[in-house]
């Protein structure tokens, strides 16, 4: 059979069809830049793609991550067991739409200036894009931008950011929102190292005082 494919997907690339027999073998690259899953069919000219094919497995269905060399096998000898002639095949699909949700949990201990923060996200599928923001008690304290959605996104926390605690990151994607469980920034320095400096350098500066002049200090009275 000759057997050309053709997509309508443009997250569908790399498109190839192979016969195996009684089998049609589909290979696809699915691309796409969101966080997000897909349901893919195949349909075929036997029934003037009016339905997906049915003795499909592999990678079809809901579920579908983005990745290259992905495989459909449709047992097309039992689908269409009197079928005769050339057949063309077609891929669709869809985004599934899930609920935006939070895979992030901030460490209990808190974050500390000058580290990285990683906020995981899923789902928002129905929006190419995120806002970001970090809370201070339920108010905007910064906003830290909009980005696609890939459901991830760093931040480095500055150094010079003020210290405090309940803290929350706010994910936005079209109406819907998440927050993280609030959480404190911290110093990147732990509080005796802090209090070391100052303290060594008033030792060092007693030490010039008590021994830098001996020669000026007054001689020890004799006896009696």
């Amino acid at each position: 059979m000759l057997i050309p494919a053709l997509a309508e997907c443009q997250d569908f690339a790399n498109i190839r069809v192979v016969g195996e027999g009684g089998q049609l073998i589909v290979l696809y690259d699915l691309v796409s830049p969101k966080a997000a899953t897909y349901t893919v069919a195949l349909y075929s000219s036997h029934n003037n793609f009016s339905s997906p094919v049915l003795n499909a497995k592999g990678d079809v269905g809901k579920g579908q991550k983005p990745g290259i060399n992905k495989r459909i096998a449709w047992d097309a000898a039992t689908e269409m067991p009197s079928f005769k002639g050339d057949i063309i095949v077609e891929l669709g699909g869809q985004v599934d739409v899930v609920k935006l949700g939070l895979n992030t949990s901030v460490p209990q201990k808190g974050l500390k200036k000058g580290k990285k923060a990683i906020i995981n996200w899923q789902g928002g599928t129905l929006h190419p894009t995120v806002k970001i923001e970090l809370l201070k008690d339920g108010r905007v304290a910064s906003s830290l931008g909009e980005q696609k959605n890939t459901g991830v996104y760093e931040w480095k926390v500055p150094k010079d950011f003020d210290s405090g605690s309940n803290f929350q990151f706010r994910i936005s994607a079209g109406e819907e929102n998440v927050q993280t469980t609030p959480f404190a920034i911290k110093s990147g320095l732990p509080l005796w190292l802090k209090i070391a400096v100052p303290a060594a350098a008033v030792g060092t500066t007693l030490a010039i005082i008590i021994f830098g002049g001996e020669d000026d200090l007054p001689e020890a009275p004799g006896p009696g």
